[in-house]
């Protein structure tokens, strides 16, 4: 029965990254040869401000809800409450402190003009996706991925179309922002529309507070996570300016792409699955989580190989000759997601046991690792430099995550 339902799940959802990434790939493929690097590099300081601020700022509902920690119904309204205080509060922040974040920043006076106008209309997106539904949820609780197929589905495909067909008009940076604020808007409608139960405004201090004290560890872990996924980004816009940052993110978004959407499919699935296993037999989870480990590694192998033997070939077809020099940045990461995606499937075990902590833990020791090496390899090598301390750091991480693994292990065993 647990392996029809992972099967199911793995299809809905695999399909779901399948297509939506050939969307992206359609985007990519036209916006690559309308925009220059530095104007990518322009919209990637914009999306980081704001992918900062939702981080820091992350209460850790979904979890909350998958965990089983209380019926959805019963905290749905203070739910919606805190999300909607939430982003009414990011997108006056974005407005009223983009000049003086970019200040800090290496930009010409024109990036900077460009960049301020997009994170004063990218402030809108925080605020309209305030008012989604919390209980959207309730998709991976009942294990119901057709749902959750079309929802996300339909999201990404009016985001991308509204970016393609704004780029084709006006080739700047905004299509981008144009896109991400028609997606916000669809999210919202079809929340209500998919959804049966209704949230209504309520403001309960004491369910808050639960939510809130149930997901810090998950808020912690997600800062951590965030910084080390990103200050490599921050380095290379400080350093070497936002040319080479568009360079790099394009570079990283290519390796990362072929073996992450595979472990993160895997994880949106087994999630809500390995919680609902746990509940009835801890040795069943065992058995399957090892299957999954073995899984992943004969999985993702064949593509660490494919894209150090053809990544030239797949730049020049999938973005063209101004882009080559991602080349030997997309070689040295291709580690780092690979890496990456072994750790998913132990990390995941930690959350479904509710041991939140041990997340925050190896991507706090993670996180600082990559600092220090990014200040000694980024000066020394450049950006090659960059994608070398990040592929170091994330086979640090591994030796921790397998320590709080054991460590998890060993605690079960003497119950």
């Amino acid at each position: 029965m647990f392996l029809k339902k992972l099967v199911l799940g793995l299809s809905w959802i695999g399909a779901l990254r399948v297509l939506t990434r050939i969307l992206a790939f359609v985007k990519i493929f036209f916006i690559a040869r309308l925009l220059s690097p530095s104007q990518f590099g322009v919209f990637g300081i914009a999306s980081l401000i704001l992918s900062i601020l939702e981080v820091l700022t992350e209460p850790g509902t979904n979890v909350f809800f998958i965990q089983k920690e209380g019926k959805i119904r019963q905290y749905l309204n203070s739910a919606w409450t805190l999300s909607i205080v939430r982003g009414f509060f990011l997108g006056v922040l974005i407005f009223a402190f983009s000049p003086l974040t970019l200040s800090f920043l290496s930009l010409s006076e024109a990036e900077k003009i460009d960049c301020e106008n997009i994170l004063r209309l990218i402030a809108f997106v925080p605020v309209i996706k305030g008012f989604v539904n919390p209980a959207v949820v309730s998709f991976l609780q009942d294990l119901n991925f057709k749902k959750e197929f079309i929802f996300r589905f339909v999201i990404f495909f009016i985001d991308a179309g509204v970016t393609i067909f704004s780029a084709l008009i006006y080739p700047h940076p905004l299509c981008f922002v144009y896109g991400l604020i028609a997606g916000a808007l669809m999210e919202v409608t079809l929340s209500f529309i998919f959804v049966a139960k209704r949230p209504n405004f309520e403001f309960s201090e004491g369910k808050i507070k639960h939510i809130l004290s149930r997901g810090k560890w998950i808020t912690l872990h997600g800062i951590s996570e965030f910084v080390y996924r990103n200050i490599d980004d921050f380095f290379v816009t400080k350093v070497f300016g936002p040319y080479y940052l568009g360079i790099y993110q394009m570079a990283y978004k290519i390796a990362v792409l072929p073996i992450t959407e595979i472990a993160d499919v895997f994880g949106k699935v087994s999630f809500p699955m390995y919680a609902e296993v746990i509940s009835k037999s801890k040795d069943s989870l065992n058995s399957i989580l090892a299957k999954s480990f073995i899984f992943m590694i004969l999985l993702l192998l064949p593509f660490i190989i494919f894209m150090n033997l053809y990544a030239s070939e797949i730049v020049f077809f999938v973005l063209g000759d101004q882009w080559l020099n991602t080349v030997s940045l997309i070689k040295i990461l291709v580690v780092y997601s690979f890496i990456r995606s072994l750790i998913n499937p132990l990390l995941t075990y930690m959350l479904v046991c509710k041991k939140q902590e041990y997340l925050a833990y190896v991507s706090g020791t993670t996180m600082l690792i990559l600092i220090f090496l990014l200040i000694y390899l980024g000066y020394k090598f450049g950006v090659n430099g960059v994608a070398l301390a990040v592929s170091v750091s994330s086979f640090c991480s591994l030796p921790i995550t397998l320590y709080l693994f054991l460590k998890l292990k060993g605690q079960e065993l003497r119950r």
